[in-house]
């Protein structure tokens, strides 16, 4: 009988995934294992580490990290805001994006070695960065079976680059940036690609109704550009969720754990996720570890009933 796999999957929003970190050292120290781990935006920075097994290092990597390391031309005030005169001369500069990212990618090469890319090949597990094709529309998962050290190095640094804020990455003939325009969560990906698949594991780095509802009237334009970014990710979020549960039904041999932020934790990072401060991250860390260690995580957990092979969630379930 083939072996059964675990996978999971790792959502984007910046420095939120401090708090996913803290929930994957609490589930690995379960005993929990995967085969297969797909990322997008931070979450393909999470990616690598978690399949080598370094989560020690991982957690050194989100309680280190701050703007410096990301930026070369940091869009953002110290409170998160967007700076505005920085913004207007990138316009009428004709820069693409408003602001620049090439530290970042100095920091995966920190972090993720080649001896982690050889160790993932070796074992034959699977790990992909999703990305967005920003010349076709089109988004993609590319995986480490597919392309060099440096050349996934590229893809991560991608996948996590924010179309609007941060650098894009020109390979392949397209322009390609944050996967989280097309998936936010590529869960169906990994239901689509992954052969005996039992288990999935989502981290999602946003509340179960992702959207906040205290938005005010006046804003200023740039304010309601992150606004309207916020919007958008939460019809990507809705929509990556909804179609997971829909294949399910269909695949009937699958468990689906969807893990979520609460509000308390996003309060930490504030109204910016994009915004990297190190004291903030080691906190929202330590709140994902304590969350899932004292089960008190937000989380639901979708399988077919046997029974009435309906979908429905393991309260719902009697024998």
């Amino acid at each position: 009988m083939p072996q059964t796999k675990k996978a999971v999957v790792l959502s984007g929003s910046g420095a939120k995934g401090a708090w996913g970190v803290g929930l994957l050292k609490a589930l690995i120290e379960q005993g929990k294992s995967y085969d297969t781990v797909i990322g997008t935006s931070t979450g393909s920075l999470m990616g690598p580490l978690v399949m080598a097994g370094r989560m020690d290092e991982l957690e050194r990597a989100y309680t280190s990290v701050n703007q410096d390391k990301i930026f070369n031309v940091n869009p953002f005030k110290k409170n998160g805001e967007i700076k505005i005169w920085n913004a207007v001369g990138r316009l009428i500069g004709g820069k693409r994006t408003l602001g620049e990212s090439e530290p970042l990618k100095k920091l995966i090469l920190e972090f993720f070695k080649v001896g982690d890319y050889n160790r993932i090949n070796k074992d034959e597990k699977v790990f992909g960065a999703s990305v967005s094709n920003l010349t076709t529309g089109q988004g993609e998962v590319k995986t480490w079976n597919q392309y060099s050290y440096l050349e996934m190095v590229n893809w991560i640094w991608a996948s996590a680059n924010n179309q609007i804020f941060m650098s894009h990455l020109d390979v392949e003939g397209s322009t390609w940036a944050d996967g989280g325009l097309n998936n936010y969560a590529n869960i169906s990906w990994v239901i689509d690609n992954t052969p005996d698949l039992q288990e999935i594991d989502v981290i999602v780095h946003n509340k179960r109704e992702p959207i906040s509802n205290n938005f005010k009237a006046d804003s200023g334009i740039f304010n309601r550009l992150l606004r309207v970014v916020d919007i958008l990710t939460a019809e990507i979020i809705k929509s990556d969720l909804l179609e997971a549960k829909l294949k399910i039904e269909i695949e009937e041999n699958i468990d689906l754990n969807i893990f979520y932020m609460r509000q308390d934790d996003i309060d930490i990072i504030g109204g910016n996720s994009l915004r990297f401060d190190q004291q903030n991250m080691e906190n929202l860390l330590q709140k994902g570890y304590s969350e899932m260690k004292n089960g008190t995580i937000d989380t639901d957990s979708f399988f077919i009933d046997c029974d009435t092979n309906r979908i429905c969630t393991k309260g719902e379930h009697t024998t």
